[in-house]
């Protein structure tokens, strides 16, 4: 967690399978997080390193897939179009199954941050005491109401690999 804290843009994510890649001196430079999404697939959901990793992912991922219990036979990935092309991704056998189109969170001037959407739903607005709320409003309204912009990504490409056992 703390690795994926410092070297991941979006963070630490809990895993259900997780693979740390050590240099020569025993120090932690990259890490896969993997976790379960059917009982057939799983998600690769991190990967960062800490420094310059000749081969790393692909290092990582061969060792991901060779935990991975058998019954799990593809896994799926995502690469954000604000960041990535997905290279990382086809150079390493997996294919594009689904383009995302845009979508958004919240941008909550008050606290500088933007905040997933389904955070601010319209139960919400009408429990929170913190909020404004008008009965019949929609969520978008509602929002307008609070002084929250819609702040949109540039969507996603959906990747998926087969399992390659050694």
């Amino acid at each position: 967690s703390e690795f994926l804290e410092r070297n991941h843009i979006q963070g630490a994510i809990p895993g259900t399978w997780n693979v740390a890649l050590r240099d020569g001196a025993g120090e932690v430079v990259a890490v896969i997080v993997s976790r379960r999404l059917s009982p057939s697939t799983a998600e690769i959901s991190r990967y960062a390193t800490s420094k310059g990793v000749v081969g790393g992912f692909s290092k990582a991922l061969a060792a991901l897939e060779n935990v991975l219990p058998t019954e799990v036979s593809s896994l799926v990935t995502f690469a954000d179009r604000e960041i990535s092309d997905g290279k990382l991704y086809h150079d390493n056998g997996f294919v594009v199954d689904a383009v995302i189109p845009p979508d958004y969170k919240y941008l909550v001037p008050s606290k500088c941050v933007r905040e997933h959407k389904f955070n601010f739903r319209k139960p919400r607005f009408k429990s929170d005491p913190s909020l404004q709320y008008v009965d019949g409003m929609t969520e978008r309204e509602l929002a307008d109401l609070n002084g929250l912009y819609r702040c949109y990504d540039s969507g996603k490409l959906r990747f998926v690999k087969a399992v390659a056992r050694r």
